[in-house]
C-alpha cells in the first residue's frame, strides 16, 4: 500500500469535441420521415449533391459563362477596352451597387 501522505497526481488529458449531429427528426412510431439524402442535406448543405445536381450546377455554369462572353463581345464591338476579368469585375460592382 502507498504512504497516505503521498499526493496522488491527476493527469489532465484534453479530449477532443466530436461534432453533434442532428438527430433525424422522429415520427411517434419510432420511424422517420426524412430521406436519407435529406438528412445528410441537414449535415452538411451541399457537400451530398448527387451526380445530376452537379451536371445541372456545371450546366448552368456553362450557360451564365456563354451569357457573359456574349456580353463582353458586344462591349468590345461598341468599343471596349476591358479584358474579360476587368469586365466582369465591373459587372460585379455595377450589380451590387443596384441591389
Amino acid at each position: 500500500m502507498l504512504p497516505v501522505d503521498k499526493k496522488i497526481e491527476k493527469k489532465v488529458v484534453k479530449v477532443a469535441k466530436i461534432p453533434v449531429i442532428p438527430p433525424r427528426p422522429d415520427l411517434m412510431n419510432g420511424h422517420s420521415d426524412w430521406s436519407t439524402d435529406d438528412w445528410l442535406q441537414s449535415i452538411d448543405p451541399g457537400g451530398w449533391a448527387s451526380d445530376e445536381d452537379k451536371r445541372a450546377g456545371l450546366l448552368e455554369f456553362e450557360l451564365a459563362d456563354e451569357y457573359w462572353r456574349g456580353v463582353y463581345e458586344e462591349y468590345l464591338k461598341n468599343g471596349g477596352t476591358l479584358d474579360f476579368k476587368q469586365f466582369m469585375q465591373e459587372q460585379n460592382k455595377t450589380s451590387s451597387a443596384n441591389g
